[in-house]
C-alpha cells in the first residue's frame, strides 16, 4: 500500500475526528473513564482524538484496501464515523440516533 493512500486515509480520518467534535458526535470518553477513572476531561479528550484517529486510519487502510488517494480519504472518513457511531457515547449515555426514534422503535410518517 502506498504511503499516499495512507496519509490520504490519515487526513480522512483527521477531519471526520474534527467535524465530529465540532458536531458534539459521540465520543468514546465515556467508555475510557470506565476504564481509566480519576483522570482530567482534556486527557480523555486527546485520548479519544488520539485512538480514534490512529485506529481508524489503520482500520480504514487494512479493512477496506483503498487503491488510491482518493478511496483512502473516503475510507478514512467512513470508518472513523463507524467508530464514533458504534462505539461512542454521549455524556448522557445514549447515542443522537436512538434517541430519535419514537417509542416502540418504528419509524411513522
Amino acid at each position: 500500500m502506498a504511503l499516499t493512500i495512507i496519509i490520504a486515509a490519515a487526513a480522512g480520518a483527521f477531519a471526520t475526528v474534527l467535524l465530529g467534535l465540532a458536531r458534539q458526535m459521540p465520543t468514546t470518553a465515556a467508555r475510557l473513564k470506565g476504564m481509566f477513572p480519576e483522570r482530567s476531561p482534556v486527557w480523555y479528550e486527546r485520548v479519544d482524538f488520539l485512538l480514534v484517529w490512529i485506529f481508524g486510519t489503520a482500520a480504514a487502510c487494512f479493512i477496506y484496501g483503498p487503491e488510491n488517494p482518493t478511496q483512502g480519504f473516503v475510507a478514512g472518513l467512513g470508518f472513523v464515523s463507524t467508530i464514533r457511531l458504534t462505539f461512542g457515547e454521549f455524556e448522557g449515555g445514549q447515542s443522537r440516533a436512538i434517541k430519535k426514534l419514537p417509542r416502540g422503535g418504528r419509524v411513522t410518517k
